[in-house]
C-alpha cells in the first residue's frame, strides 16, 4: 500500500521530513552528549506539530491515528529521539481527545497551552519495581489524603520528555475507605515542589529523549489534580494510536538501511 493517499497525509508527511532533515543535523551531537534537543521542540511547536492531534475546535489539526504515523515515521528517519518523544505527547492528546475522558474545561486549558506555549505532556507510570503499568500492577507510588488535596511519594521510570515537560500524569496507588489500594492517576505540573529529576537516562541512539527518572517527595496536589478512572490511557492501550509508535521504529529502521546502502556505495578501500 502506497501513501500518501490524501492532502492531508500528504501536508503532514511533508512537514515531517522537512523537520527530519533540520532535527538530522542535530541528532549525533545530542546522542554524543547526551543532550535533551530543546531547539527541536521549540521548532516542533512553531511548526503547530506538537498540535497536530489538539482537535481542530481548540486550534489544533485533529489528526487520525494514521495520519500521525506517516508523519511520524517521515520524523523518525531524521531524529529517532524526537520523534519517539513527539510520540508520547502526540498519543496522549489524541487518545483524550478520542476518549474525552476529562472534564472538557481541563482538556480544553491543555490542548490551549499545547497550541499557544508548545506545552509537553507525557505520563509518568513506569517504576523501578512495577516495570510497565500495563499489565495492571499496582505502583509503590503511594497518594495519601491531605486535608484538600493529596500527598504523592515515589520514583518513576522511563519519563520520556523529563526534562521539557509542562505536565506529568503521575499513577499512584491510593486508599480509600475500607477497599484495597487502587491506582489513580494525577495531572502534576513541573516545577511542583518536590518534584525533580534524576538524570539516570545513557540509552545509547536514544539519549536525547531524556527518558530520566523522576522522584516525587511530599508532593501535595489539590483534589483537582486527580484525574477520572479512564483519564490517562496506561501503556498497552488497544485502541489504534498504538500504530503510531511502531511507525517511529519503522522510520528509524529505514533511516537506517539508507545508510547502510550509502555508506557500500559510497566507500572506497585505500
Amino acid at each position: 500500500m502506497h501513501f500518501p493517499k490524501t492532502e492531508r497525509q500528504a501536508e503532514f508527511m511533508a512537514l515531517a521530513d522537512r523537520l527530519a532533515e533540520r532535527f538530522a543535523a542535530r541528532a549525533a551531537e545530542h546522542d554524543r552528549h547526551n543532550t535533551f534537543p530543546h531547539e527541536n521542540f521549540r521548532d516542533l511547536h512553531a511548526a503547530g506539530y506538537l498540535a497536530l492531534t489538539v482537535p481542530a475546535a481548540y486550534g489544533g489539526r485533529g489528526a487520525d491515528p494514521l495520519e500521525v504515523a506517516l508523519a511520524q515515521e517521515r520524523l523518525a528517519r531524521g531524529d529517532g529521539s524526537t520523534a519517539l518523544g513527539a510520540t508520547m505527547h502526540l498519543l496522549l492528546i489524541g487518545r483524550l481527545a478520542e476518549t474525552r475522558a476529562w472534564p472538557e474545561e481541563l482538556f480544553a486549558r491543555l490542548c490551549r497551552e499545547v497550541v499557544e506555549r508548545g506545552a509537553l505532556i507525557n505520563s509518568a507510570a513506569s517504576e523501578p519495581e512495577l516495570g510497565s503499568p500495563s499489565r495492571g500492577g499496582l505502583p509503590a507510588t503511594t497518594a495519601v489524603r491531605d486535608g484538600a488535596g493529596w500527598r504523592l511519594n515515589g520514583r518513576k521510570t522511563w519519563t520520556t520528555l523529563a526534562p521539557a515537560l509542562r505536565y506529568l500524569v503521575v499513577m499512584a496507588a491510593v486508599e480509600e475507605g475500607a477497599g484495597p489500594p487502587r491506582r489513580a492517576n494525577f495531572l502534576v505540573p513541573a516545577g511542583t515542589p518536590g518534584l525533580r529529576i534524576e538524570e539516570t537516562w545513557d540509552n545509547l541512539g536514544m539519549r536525547a529523549t531524556g527518558s530520566h527518572d523522576v522522584v516525587l517527595e511530599e508532593v501535595w496536589v489539590p483534589d483537582s489534580a486527580r484525574l477520572p478512572e479512564d483519564g490517562a490511557p496506561a501503556a498497552g492501550d488497544a485502541r489504534g494510536w498504538a500504530l503510531v509508535t511502531g511507525a517511529v521504529y519503522t522510520g528509524i529502521a529505514a533511516a537506517a538501511r539508507d545508510y547502510a546502502v550509502q555508506y557500500a556505495r559510497e566507500r572506497r578501500p585505500v
